[in-house]
């Protein structure tokens, strides 16, 4: 399975609106393709890639940003909403580091 992340950006107003956390699709891994048509039918046309450093002077792309007009639903006036949609093979591993406060 592939598993995405969905990031939203106000492109208009150049604002981070929040994202998905990483979830697991309904694409196989060997369905690159098939993800990619599904998002340009839901988030727009397909105006970058997403890609990540991995040193040495080589990166990796692992997805793609879109970018569609839309409306805000109080005041019907038009913006643009940007889906930055990164692929990923698992959910991230998540660690929880406590900090105590010695009683004395």
């Amino acid at each position: 399975m592939i598993f995405v992340m969905e990031g939203y950006l106000n492109a208009t107003e150049g604002y981070w609106c929040g994202d998905s956390g990483v979830q697991e699709s309904r694409f196989e891994d060997d369905e690159v393709d098939k993800l990619f048509k599904f998002c340009q039918k839901e988030f727009g046309r397909c105006v970058s890639k997403v890609y990540i450093d991995k040193g040495e002077g080589k990166s990796a792309h692992i997805g793609w940003v879109f970018q569609k007009a839309r409306k805000y639903e109080d005041t019907g006036q038009k913006y643009i909403s940007e889906a930055w949609i990164t692929m990923h093979t698992r959910e991230p591993e998540k660690k929880t580091k406590y900090f105590y406060k010695e009683v004395k």
